[in-house]
């Protein structure tokens, strides 16, 4: 099973690319991996700061957090920077388990360019839409952790 799903995104079609995540793709895939990733899908997701950006496995496909439509270009080139990092370096299996933020990985995270400063950033963004998102709509509560935590679910 691992080796399949770390392998099923050679099959998979090609046919959701949004055009601006394709832009920060495209910026990302030319400095950081000298243009070695294969293009995934690339749709934008809804506009929550709980989950920021997501890797897909099993359709090959990069979602990222509506909430950077309109916002500086390289915090959603952050994002979608971890996300490639989990297109290319896959996860390991040990015991029944699955590990995405390897050492290797956290390595390579820490590899952008001011990524400390930018992940200060994206907590206040993240901070700032879920106060005006809640501000108007009493129903609607977002917790936000001290730290964020990428996932893939």
């Amino acid at each position: 099973y691992t080796i399949f799903m770390k392998n099923v995104h050679l099959a998979i079609p090609k046919e959701k690319v949004d055009p601006i995540l394709e832009e920060s793709f495209t910026r990302i895939n030319e400095k950081f991996f000298n243009n070695s990733l294969e293009i995934p899908n690339l749709v934008w997701g809804n506009d929550t700061t709980r989950k920021l950006g997501c890797y897909e496995y099993g359709s090959d496909k990069i979602t990222i957090s509506s909430i950077f439509k309109d916002e500086d270009p390289r915090l959603m080139d952050y994002v979608m920077y971890h996300e490639m990092l989990h297109k290319k370096l896959k996860f390991n299996s040990k015991n029944g388990r699955s590990h995405y933020h390897t050492s290797d990985f956290r390595q390579m995270e820490a590899a952008f360019p001011n990524s400390k400063s930018i992940e200060k950033e994206l907590q206040y963004l993240a901070t700032r839409k879920a106060r005006f998102k809640t501000n108007n709509n009493k129903n609607n509560f977002l917790k936000l952790g001290k730290k964020f935590i990428f996932r893939n679910l």
